[in-house]
Order: structure tokens, then sequence, then C-alpha cells
């Protein structure tokens, strides 16, 4: 397995294992951070990896939003 298909692995795994408590808000943001350079890197290339790299950092964003609803709603009302 090369660098390019670990990191594709990563980006979408982190990005999955965001949605668990146990794996928090800290790996969705390595998710998006990981996938925006792999992207970055592999621009104006046909990459097989493109599509999963963006599902993961997708799944990153949604888990970030969910968190910041959900930390919103629970938060004390003045």
């Amino acid at each position: 397995m090369n660098l390019k298909t670990s990191t594709a692995l990563a980006v979408l795994l982190l990005g999955a294992l965001s949605f668990f408590d146990l794996f928090g808000i800290e790996k969705a943001i390595v998710a998006i951070l990981l996938g925006s350079a792999y992207l970055n890197e592999s621009r104006g290339s046909s990459d097989k990896y493109k599509y999963p790299v963006c599902a993961g950092i997708g799944l990153g964003i949604i888990s970030i939003l969910i968190l910041t609803v959900i930390m919103i709603s629970k938060s004390p009302k003045w």
C-alpha cells in the first residue's frame, strides 16, 4: 500500500470515526486538514481516491456541524 492509498483510507476512516463519542471533534478536524492537503497535492490529476477523500472530508464537516448544534442546544439559556 503506497502513501496516497494510506492517506485516502485514513481520511475516510477519520471522517467516519468522528461520529463516535470516543473519537470526537479532533478526529473530524484532522480528517478535514489531511483530506484538504491530499486534494491539493493531487490537483489536476485523475486520482481514483479523490471520491473517498471527499467523502471523509464531508463526514468530518457533518460531524462538526452536528456537534456544534448539540453544544448550542445544550448551552444554558441566559
